[in-house]
């Protein structure tokens, strides 16, 4: 154990704490209405193939933007309509934020700050929950870190690259919550 320094201690727990967030896959919370209707709205996408109006019901869902929608609904063309199929995607989000969140401290720090990050990020309850239960969070925070991130990469280097996916990360949390999520990133 000698050999063992605080980064490989913190390797581990973000792992462990990546296993326990992906439980969620096999066991998902959708203990909330929210989680229901938004599984429904998206079955029903996929079911129709009509991929521009959100339905539940037979009515009109104006509620949300598109977004969650639409990859819930490639998910369940991709694996069947299962809760598998529904939690996949936001879990992928909640791993780019933790994952942006780590090089996000790392940018303003060092790699163990980051590291620290992101195992607050990976072991918050709510964040756990909100990749369980597929909430907004867990979408919107897989787009504002890497958002951020990117920005200030570009103005920092001013590189296209930085700007594009600034620009691409914005746009998907913009089509997530709408427009007020450009005040959180800026």
């Amino acid at each position: 154990m000698k050999n063992c320094t605080p980064a490989k201690y913190l390797y581990a727990l973000i792992l462990l704490a990546i296993v326990i967030n992906g439980l969620g896959l096999f066991s998902p919370v959708l203990n909330s209405n929210d989680a229901y209707f938004y599984a429904v709205i998206s079955k029903t996408m996929a079911t129709s193939h009509n991929w521009v109006d959100l339905y539940y019901a037979g009515q009109d869902w104006l509620d949300k933007p598109h977004f969650p929608f639409w990859l819930t609904a490639l998910s369940f063309k991709l694996f069947g309509i299962n809760a598998f199929a529904y939690v996949l995607p936001g879990f992928i989000f909640n791993l780019i934020g933790a994952f942006y969140t780590y090089k996000l401290a790392k940018l303003f720090y060092d790699q163990e700050t980051g590291l620290v990050a992101a195992l607050i990020y990976l072991t918050s309850l709510h964040l756990m929950l909100s990749a369980m239960d597929v909430r907004a969070e867990a979408y919107l925070l897989g787009e504002i870190m890497p958002a951020c991130y990117y920005w200030l990469i570009y103005d920092r280097s001013s590189q296209i690259k930085a700007l594009l996916l600034a620009s691409v990360f914005t746009g998907l949390a913009l089509m997530t919550k709408g427009l007020f999520v450009v005040i959180t990133i800026f």
